[in-house]
Parts: C-alpha cells; structure tokens; sequence
C-alpha cells in the first residue's frame, strides 16, 4: 500500500533539496511537507478523507492527482506522464549518503513505472507506488 505519509515526505524532500541544494533539517522537511500539501491539495480538489484513503491503497481521482502535483512540481513526471529519471537522480543525490544506493537502483526499478500515459493522475499514481514497494530504505525512512 501507498501511504499519505510516504508520498507527501519522498515528495517533500524533492521539492526541498530540489529548490535548496543543500542538505535539509527535520524542521525544513515538516516546512516543505506542509507546503507542498498546501499547494497540491487545493490543485487536486483532494480532502483528507481523499488522501487518508491512501494508507489502505483506495486511490480516488483527488489523490492520484495529488500525487500528480507533487511529481510534476519537483520535475518527477514529465509532460508525456513518464517518470523523470534525471530529475529524480538530481534529488537523490542530495540525500543523505545512505540513501544514494538504493535510490540509484529504485530509479532504475521505476524507470517504466508509469503505464497509464493518456492520464496523468494515473501515471503519477503509478511512480509513487513503484518507489513505495520498492524501496526499504524510504519505507524505514519514514516510521
């Protein structure tokens, strides 16, 4: 299952290592978790019901667009719904060290993720949930 958390925190850490470039403190992390939630929220048209729904893999129609916002804002899917491989790499580079490995071989796990291309908020659902399910580090990372 995707969970909310694990999709506003990998999605977080984009959008602030993306626009900081540079390393990033826990209060820096809840800042752009809060932001990016309050940006893509209203853009979805998604609740919290919407996004809670997450956590027991019901993706509605809201939150597969939510999802969507967040790729695109931190260069994650590009304009033909495919995942962004150089923009991802971009952001795990600047992750901690520990990360690095594993997102290098998630990267390349998710490359071709996204199936559903003539839909955006599919597609962007699709990535999201590749990274989940493929990456131990990342699910430990947010407990």
């Amino acid at each position: 299952m995707l969970s909310h958390k694990f999709i506003l925190l990998i999605f977080s850490i984009c959008f602030v290592l993306y626009y900081s470039n540079a390393a990033f403190s826990e209060k820096q992390l809840a800042s752009a978790k809060k932001m990016i939630t309050n940006i893509c929220k209203p853009r979805a048209n998604a609740t919290d019901e919407d996004l809670e729904g997450m956590r027991s893999g019901l993706f509605s129609r809201p939150a597969m667009c939510f999802i969507n916002c967040v790729l695109v804002s931190n260069k994650w899917q590009n304009k033909d719904n495919t995942f962004n491989m150089a923009g991802a790499s971009a952001t795990m580079k600047m992750l901690p060290e520990e990360y690095h490995a594993e997102g290098d071989r998630v990267i390349e796990t998710c490359k071709d993720a996204a199936k559903t291309l003539d839909d955006k908020c599919v597609s962007a659902m699709e990535i999201g949930k590749c990274f989940y399910e493929n990456s131990d580090s990342m699910r430990k990372f947010l407990s």
